[in-house]
């Protein structure tokens, strides 16, 4: 008998082979799902595979007129394009998709996003969890929690920017380079993620990580290069697009677009007061404490903040939230006392509301903040929890 064939092995490829019949089984009923009249009229995904339908041919993937053309052609009953407003790099990850026709990319693209969701919350179950048996509770709460499952039914990049803060957390100590590499994924949507990204650059150039940095430079050097090799001109039209159209209009599930709601929406400077209020409180508190270690809980809490005080976002971007969720409801699991039920039902309350809570964007601006504060209380009762009972303090100690 080969001695490689272990059971452990039989059994991984088993459950493999097992994964990619079912996915072949629904794929045919998934690509005519994914390109019905209804479907496509509220999918993002139909603005990622035009720009990058765009850029593959060498075209300007931030044309309007020509994002337009290509997205009627996938069927989209819409007169107006949907602009892409993501940096060049995100082509990168979107072009190998972007190559096959629509029905096909749509549907690689949703299997994509669900093990991207797939690979972090089984990270974060083995981070919070272990061997327990409570990693269930890591997947039931992913394939629940309302803004992941609202990012694989629109085709958004929040699996794939989740699984970059969880593979940095994850592979931070152990392996620096891969997570470096992994953290380059953070910046698909940069403005969700500034300030755990920048809490890694001053940790990294403190420390002198030179392995991360280089993974780090690596990863987002290598999908600008890869995205500007059938298209030389593509950054000069990413600030031409920028410049001439700024996303103004936008009123997004942020404190800014709330900002601009009650002060006018002429205010556009509000849109990015909360942000550089984050950055500041984030710079002072790195100034004031040279040796902070980007923990998996302290860049969880980061990300949490950087969604709360984002300058643009909407509801589905909270799947990020799960690199914070996931790990305190794990802790939660393990407790006991009143507070666990308090911080468990309020956590629930919060979803229940998002699950039902329907109306514009702007409506949703509170989620962020409240997701934020709701850590902030768990995090605050487990440093209490934390600090020794007098019964347990050295007896001439106390005496």
């Amino acid at each position: 008998m080969i001695r490689w064939i272990t059971r452990s092995r039989l059994i991984r490829a088993v459950e493999g082979l097992t994964v990619l019949g079912l996915v072949a089984a629904v794929a045919p009923w998934m690509a005519a799902r994914f390109t019905s009249p209804e479907f496509l009229h509220l999918d993002d995904f139909v603005e990622f595979w035009a720009a990058s339908r765009l850029n593959l041919q060498g075209d300007n993937p931030y044309d309007l007129v020509a994002l337009v053309r290509m997205e009627r052609e996938t069927g989209r009953p819409m007169a107006e394009a949907l602009p892409f407003w993501n940096p060049p790099w995100t082509l990168a990850v979107l072009m190998a998709v972007a190559a096959l026709p629509y029905p096909a990319a749509r549907t690689v693209w949703f299997a994509l996003q669900m093990l991207a969701l797939g690979w972090s919350v089984e990270h974060l179950g083995r981070m919070g969890a272990g061997r327990s048996p409570r990693r269930w509770l890591a997947w039931a709460i992913g394939f629940t929690f309302d803004p992941a499952l609202e990012a694989l039914r629109v085709g958004q990049l929040s699996p794939l920017l989740l699984a970059g803060i969880v593979g940095t957390m994850r592979f931070l100590q152990r392996r620096p380079g891969l997570a470096g590499w992994l953290s380059s994924l953070m910046l698909l949507k940069p403005h969700l993620t500034l300030l755990p990204v920048i809490a890694l650059m001053v940790w990294a150039l403190r420390r002198r990580s030179w392995r991360f940095l280089l993974g780090w430079i690596g990863g987002i050097g290598g999908m600008a290069v890869i995205a500007a090799v059938p298209n030389p001109a593509i950054w000069g039209q990413f600030a031409a697009f920028w410049i001439t159209r700024p996303p103004w209009e936008w009123a997004t599930a942020t404190i800014g677009a709330a900002l601009r709601w009650l002060f006018g929406p002429e205010w556009f400077a509000l849109q990015f007061a909360p942000t550089l209020l984050g950055l500041i409180g984030l710079l002072g508190y790195l100034h004031r404490r040279p040796d902070f270690q980007p923990t998996p809980s302290a860049l969880g809490a980061l990300t949490l903040a950087s969604l709360a005080l984002a300058p643009y976002g909407w509801s589905h971007d909270l799947a990020l939230a799960l690199a914070a969720v996931i790990p305190a409801l794990l802790s939660l699991s393990r407790r006991s006392p009143r507070a666990q039920w308090g911080l468990a039902a309020l956590y629930g309350l919060l979803h229940g509301v998002l699950l039902f809570l329907a109306g514009d964007q702007i409506w949703h601006f509170w989620l962020g903040p409240a997701l934020w504060l709701w850590l902030w209380a768990f995090q605050r009762w487990e440093a209490i929890r934390s600090v020794p009972s007098p019964s347990h303090l050295d007896p001439e100690a106390r005496g």
